[in-house]
């Protein structure tokens, strides 16, 4: 594994770090271990959040025309019933 090292950090933010570690139950280490390993991955994750969106958009603008070409194919099946 590899190390990182991070100076000059403000106390205060320090500090926020060790609370939020502590109320997760962990370590600092692990508490920043973890959070830049979640960093790491946010772009891909976005990345597939938008292609999920587009493809349901699709999805729902296809369903919404076969709505539409089902309602006017019972119709005329219902026309053609009504002339037999």
């Amino acid at each position: 594994m590899k190390e990182i090292k991070i100076r000059n950090i403000d106390p205060a933010a320090l500090t926020k770090i060790e609370s939020l570690a502590k109320k997760a139950g962990m370590s600092r280490n692990m508490y920043l271990k973890r959070y830049i390993e979640t960093l790491s991955v946010l772009g891909d994750i976005k990345e597939l959040e938008n292609r999920y969106t587009a493809l349901v958009t699709l999805t729902n603008k296809a369903m919404k025309s076969n709505t539409v070409t089902l309602s006017r194919l019972v119709e005329l099946i219902e026309a053609q019933a009504d002339k037999e």
